[in-house]
């Protein structure tokens, strides 16, 4: 009878490791999921900190390639800042001389004119002389 007593007991007890049997057999299957998850995550992780090191490692190319463009750019705007203030400093010498040459050449045509004037005004005076002097010589 005790036997008897007895099977039931441990077909339940039975029942009950089976199943904790399977649903540690779940949670193991769940642990290598996660583990799985956890060694993708890990993996991606590890990429994007390769990537953020080769992007810090470009940036700072980068910059140090921009920082030379600027020096160089610096110095050619220094440079061509200076040229164009020797050539300003050139132009303003070059109207100065148009100026005095202008000035000069409307010296020498008034003096000329003046010239040509007085020439005409001598030239007319003797004619004059002269016309008189033949009116005076026809008359005698």
């Amino acid at each position: 009878k005790r036997s008897e007593r007895g099977l039931p007991v441990l077909e339940r007890e039975l029942e009950k490791t089976t199943q904790k049997v399977m649903q540690l057999t779940s949670y193991q299957k769940d642990n290598e999921a996660l583990k799985g998850e956890v060694a993708a995550q890990t993996a991606v992780i590890e990429g994007l900190r390769k990537e953020r090191g080769l992007w810090s490692k470009e940036l700072a190319e980068q910059g140090a390639q921009l920082s030379l463009e600027r020096g160089t750019l610096q110095s050619e705007m220094e440079r061509v800042t200076r040229l164009c203030e020797e050539r300003r400093e050139r132009v303003e010498q070059l109207t100065d001389t148009v100026r005095i040459k202008e000035q000069q050449l409307t010296d020498a045509m008034d003096t000329i004119t003046k010239i040509k004037e007085h020439h005409q005004h001598k030239h007319k005076s003797r004619t004059r002389k002269e016309n008189a002097r033949c009116k005076d010589d026809n008359i005698i």
